[in-house]
């Protein structure tokens, strides 16, 4: 079925539930919902591969009832469907830019992004101007703010662009093909980021041909510290549905369901 059209049906009948019989919701409704992946991606896997999400997921499904019906499409596809004013994504930060043709829900939970590089080419690093003139790795079709997006407009630095797989990128990182990455964790360590990013990749650097096992530095000052998760949808379609998204995210935030997990990092490869 048409993204926009199973969204609109389903909508009425959510609605229709909620007012009818609020406390005893008999059937439950299905609501297709796009997540960032790629062919290698379940539904079945999400709780291992980004528990965060599947925690989110699994709390606001139960306190409206609902069932998800998920499917993974790269970035571009998402915002391709998104565009056209089709589905409901979640996950994804929120820009000027893309406001212009999406309804944001509340954010669910924060990310930071963290500026990782060799622990032997280190440099400072304060804000984006310091990354003038080098070469970057980010996941393809990412966005990491309003500030982020200016100075890829204005080509600060060089972007390469990659799966979010970690060991494909760290490939890079190790064999010198990139000057840092940016890395998207819910810890609030740099530290405790950097621990955990190189006890989680140490058993998997003999696949990298030509590698030297150099510890990976976590700079102490997070690239962005704003990375929220949203659910999102088109301006062409309802606002009642992310009306309701915000209702379950809000009692999820006073409840702390939301914080139970606090790990949605990158799978390894």
């Amino acid at each position: 079925m048409h993204f926009s059209k199973h969204l609109y049906v389903t909508l009425n009948f959510l609605l229709a539930s909620l007012i009818i019989k609020p406390a005893n919701i008999q059937a439950q409704q299905v609501i297709p919902l796009m997540l960032v992946g790629d062919d290698t991606y379940k539904v079945e896997d999400l709780k291992k591969r980004r528990p965060r999400t599947e925690n989110a997921l699994r709390y606001i499904e139960n306190a409206l009832s609902i069932r998800f019906e998920i499917n993974f499409y790269p970035f571009n596809r998402i915002f391709s469907n998104l565009k056209k004013g089709e589905g409901l994504v979640f996950d994804i930060s929120k820009t000027a830019e893309r406001e212009s043709y999406l309804y944001f829900s509340k954010p669910v939970y924060a990310n930071y992004v963290w500026l990782v590089m060799r622990s032997d080419a280190r440099f400072n690093f304060n804000d984006l101007q310091d990354l003038k003139g080098k070469t970057i790795g980010v996941v393809a079709g990412a966005t990491y703010g309003d500030e982020f997006e200016q100075a890829k407009i204005s080509r600060l630095f060089k972007i390469e662009n990659d799966p979010p797989i970690l060991l494909k990128r760290c490939e890079k990182l190790y064999l010198r093909r990139m000057d840092a990455m940016f890395h998207s964790s819910g810890t609030a360590k740099a530290k405790e980021v950097e621990r955990l990013l190189n006890q989680r990749l140490k058993p998997h650097l003999a696949e990298i041909s030509n590698v030297s096992e150099v510890p990976l530095h976590v700079e102490i000052k997070p690239v962005w510290s704003d990375e929220k998760a949203y659910f999102a949808t088109s301006r062409n379609q309802n606002s009642k549905l992310i009306e309701l998204l915000n209702q379950a995210i809000e009692k999820g935030i006073k409840t702390g369901a939301f914080e139970t997990v606090t790990s949605n990092d990158e799978i390894v490869k």
